[in-house]
């Protein structure tokens, strides 16, 4: 997987106490994602999954998971013209896997940044 880090220093402003907010912010909110990603899944409620997506969206563009930007996006719009992807169980640990890979990630990187 790749990793950018360009909107990431940008929404920082490169100061490593605002890296780690949001590093810290996004380790809170891949659980509860995928949390309510499954539950919404379980009682087939997928404008709740939508829902969710759309708010995951908007944090995986911070940490440059531009792929998954993309196909959040996309499954939101499946969604809401009632086209419902077959594989959102698969999505779900899919995405958890890819968004502790780009954690970790980031939070080498503001290491790396703290350690210089």
């Amino acid at each position: 997987m790749e990793f950018d880090t360009t909107y990431f220093l940008d929404v920082s402003a490169g100061d490593p106490l605002i890296m780690q907010e949001l590093i810290d912010i996004f380790d809170e909110q891949i659980p509860e994602f995928v949390r309510d990603m499954k539950d919404a899944l379980q009682v087939g409620d997928y404008k709740k999954f939508a829902s969710v997506a759309h708010k995951a969206k908007s944090s995986v563009s911070v940490f440059g998971m531009k792929e998954w930007e993309n196909h959040l996006k996309y499954i939101q719009t499946e969604i809401l013209e009632n086209r419902i992807p077959n594989n959102l169980f698969e999505i779900i640990t899919k995405f958890e896997k890819d968004a502790y890979e780009t954690l970790y990630y980031f939070k080498e990187y503001v290491k790396g940044l703290k350690d210089k």
